[in-house]
């Protein structure tokens, strides 16, 4: 059997005996999985990681994950802002202290 590593644990292997029983299947040596596990991509392979910002280690992994260069730049942008304690847009200090949702809206990144 070839399962993803979240099938894994659903695999119920007395009902797929059951089944292959039904089918005609009587004789059954064993059943192997293989497990496909996705690759993780680690940052130490590009160098030390230790010497950068949050900012540089986040623009690493957005890369990583294959994000639009125009959009990597957009989250950036916010990060930075959020880092440095700005108010979102549409939201004057000492204004209230959670956003409306008008704000929350207009102050929402687009997804792909």
């Amino acid at each position: 059997l070839k399962l993803r590593a979240e099938q894994q644990a659903a695999l119920r292997e007395e009902e797929l005996r059951r089944a292959l029983n039904e089918w005609g299947v009587y004789y059954i040596a064993g059943i192997g999985r293989e497990i496909d596990r996705p690759r993780r991509v680690r940052l130490a392979g590009e160098g030390s990681v230790e010497g950068l910002t949050p900012l540089q280690l986040l623009e690493k992994y957005l890369e990583t994950k294959n994000v639009r260069p125009d959009r990597i730049e957009l989250l950036l942008k916010h990060a930075q802002g959020l880092m440095h304690g700005a108010a979102p847009e549409g939201l004057e200090a000492g204004g209230p202290t959670e956003p409306t949702p008008e704000i929350v809206q207009t102050t929402l990144i687009p997804a792909e």
